[in-house]
């Protein structure tokens, strides 16, 4: 059903008009819709660098708390053999 204000709009321009307006809409949406895959695609990208970042911060963290264990191993090896003498 189209609206009785929509319809007297449309009845009331000629078929050289209603095409025009339709191949113009036609360029509108399809504009639209390359915009839309470039936003998309630039969404992709920042998660992309997201996920690396998490990545290298997950292994940054690891990488430190392995030589924060091995130092404190090495300490105490060294407070052992002082101890010892």
């Amino acid at each position: 059903m189209i609206p009785i204000a929509m319809r007297t709009l449309l009845e009331s321009k000629n078929t050289a008009a209603l095409l025009t307006s339709l191949v113009a809409e036609l360029a509108k949406a399809t504009n639209e819709l390359r915009c839309a895959r470039q936003d998309i695609q630039k969404a992709q990208g920042r998660l992309q660098f997201v996920l690396a970042t998490v990545h290298v911060l997950q292994e940054r963290d690891l990488r430190d708390e392995i030589t924060e264990i091995a130092e404190g191993w090495h300490a105490a090896s060294l407070d052992h053999k002082e101890t010892n003498r």
